[in-house]
């Protein structure tokens, strides 16, 4: 082996110890309950037995087996250094803190190390993932506080010994099955019940009404404190309310309909409600065994929306809980996040607006994250046969010569070139609008000895209402009539210049603006015989 093997070697060693000595920093204080003896206090917290008189010496002698119940039994940090218990943080999200003994709580950082007596407390958007020495994992979700009271481990032994206390929330634990030797030991405790395992998986709640057990693998040992052991396994649940015996899981939500593209900041999924369900509980994690969740919160209604999210591949997994507090059988489905770059918001025109003009200008806010920006319009909500496919820059684009109907819009955002996530983002949500143009815009005057005939462009279905008046203001209209037909037919009008405008309302009943004005001059010839009077030039003579 050569010298800069073991360097390395050694480098290691001092690394391991290390970290060892940073699972037992401080001191424990074990406050004594009845039954407690020196010899069991030295397995649980020292390995050996055989270390009991130097925890004996450490607290001035007291008889071994005949210790009293409250007295503080402290044990020293120097002994602890030998004894690789305790739990470090795989992973975290949102806020969680520790608290140790006698000290102010603190934000948690992975790979930090949890110790005996410290209490754990996650807010509503907190979730953390610890693994003990023996290979158990503790899921603590997000709302819960827990006291990890003993995280021991025998090194001689191999195994186990574990009793965590949950105060309010929720805990998820994985407590791996040993295939020789004394099975591992692993508690939790609530104020009204406690569960005991041997090598399994399983959830406990704690809620206002009560606590609750669900067991998704093996077989768990719970207690209410009102009454006897119960054997729950696999696919069954109990709750520290009646009944007291097991009761089977609620199903598993169907998320068969829930689409697996998710083009919004806010990830939403709705699925089937569960008969027999009061309430939802929904992980969004990175991984399949739901050690690495990111967000996770319990709803109400059979919907789950979780947002703050970066874009990426999820695992949505939920539970429905009932009437008891017990949280049922597990489903996921994937989430492939693709939300940026966002769309920009839409200025004009109103969604569902209408326009009263032929010419449309589409208007749109600018997106930090965009170079420029794809837009199309269609006839049809589908945008399967777009009007308009053009990526444009700048936040207005002119439509012209727009025919009456409705008409959809969206857009999205395009990153510079070689800019992430290097491709478009998703599209805005369709906007509506209609196009509504004023009729007549084409009139048509005829008039003869004692009628006046207009004509004007309109459209199947509508009616109009028709005004001619002698000033562009039409403060006196001589012709103010309706009808169904885009023509008139009035008695005839001195002569003179004369204005008309028209207003068309449409089958659904909407009406629209009347068309601007337009004059027409009205000229009253004297007749004679078969026709108008003319002079040597040809042109008729006038009516005064």
């Amino acid at each position: 082996m050569n010298l800069l093997h073991l360097k390395r070697l050694a480098g290691v060693l001092a690394l391991s110890h290390a970290a060892a000595l940073s699972w037992a920093a401080q001191p424990i204080q074990h406050v004594v309950v009845a039954g407690d003896t020196l010899y069991d206090l030295a397995e649980r917290y020292l390995d050996d037995p055989a270390q009991w008189q130097a925890l004996a010496l450490a607290n001035g002698n007291p008889q071994p087996t005949r210790l009293p119940p409250g007295l503080v039994i402290v044990v020293p940090a120097e002994l602890l250094r030998a004894r690789p218990g305790g739990a470090r943080i795989e992973h975290l999200s949102g806020d969680v803190t520790l608290q140790a003994a006698g000290q102010a709580p603190r934000p948690l950082a992975p790979d930090d190390v949890v110790l005996d007596g410290d209490v754990l407390v996650t807010a509503r958007n907190g979730f953390a993932t610890l693994r003990l020495a023996d290979g158990s994992l503790v899921r603590v979700a997000g709302d819960s506080e827990v006291r990890f009271d003993r995280l021991g481990y025998s090194v001689r032994r191999k195994r186990g010994d574990t009793r965590v206390g949950l105060t309010r929330g929720r805990v998820e634990s994985s407590v791996p099955r040993r295939t020789a030797g004394p099975a591992n030991r692993f508690e939790v405790q609530t104020p009204v019940m406690s569960t005991g395992v041997r090598g399994t998986r399983f959830g406990v709640s704690m809620g206002p009404a009560g606590a609750a057990a669900d067991v998704s693998e093996g077989r768990v040992a719970a207690q209410a404190r009102s009454a006897g052991a119960v054997a729950v396994r696999a696919g069954m649940g109990l709750s520290s309310q009646a009944p007291a015996a097991p009761v089977r899981l609620l199903a598993a939500p169907d998320l068969g309909g829930v689409p697996v593209l998710q083009e919004r900041p806010l990830i939403d999924v709705a699925f089937p409600a569960v008969p027999g369900a009061l309430a939802y509980r929904a992980y969004l994690t990175r991984d399949t065994a739901l050690d690495q969740v990111v967000a996770n919160d319990v709803f109400a209604t059979p919907r789950a929306r979780l947002e703050g999210l970066e874009d990426g591949h999820y695992l949505v997994a939920i539970r429905a809980i009932d009437a008891h507090g017990i949280e049922g059988a597990v489903a996921s489905v994937p989430i492939d996040l693709r939300a940026r770059p966002e769309p920009p918001a839409t200025l004009a025109p109103d969604v569902g607006g209408e326009v009263a003009s032929a010419d449309v200008e589409l208007r749109w806010a600018a997106v930090t994250q965009a170079a420029s920006y794809d837009l199309e319009v269609a006839r049809n909500i589908d945008f399967a046969q777009p009007l308009v496919q053009q990526r444009v820059t700048g936040t207005a684009h002119a439509l012209a010569a727009l025919a009456t109907g409705q008409y959809y819009w969206r857009i999205r955002s395009v990153p510079a070139e070689g800019a992430p996530p290097g491709r478009p983002g998703p599209y805005s949500d369709p906007r509506a609008f209609s196009v509504r143009p004023p009729v007549a815009t084409r009139v048509e005057v005829q008039q003869s000895a004692d009628r006046l005939a207009l004509h004007w462009d309109g459209e199947p279905g509508q009616t109009y209402r028709v005004q001619v008046a002698g000033d562009p203001q039409f403060a006196a209209p001589q012709i103010d009539l309706t009808t169904d037909a885009p023509r008139l037919d009035a008695p005839a009008l001195d002569g003179g210049r004369y204005y008309l405008r028209v207003q068309a309302t449409d089958p659904d009943g909407y009406v629209r603006r009347y068309s601007t004005p337009q004059a027409f001059d009205v000229r009253r010839l004297v007749r004679v015989g078969a026709g108008a009077l003319r002079v040597d030039g040809g042109a008729g003579v006038e009516l005064p």
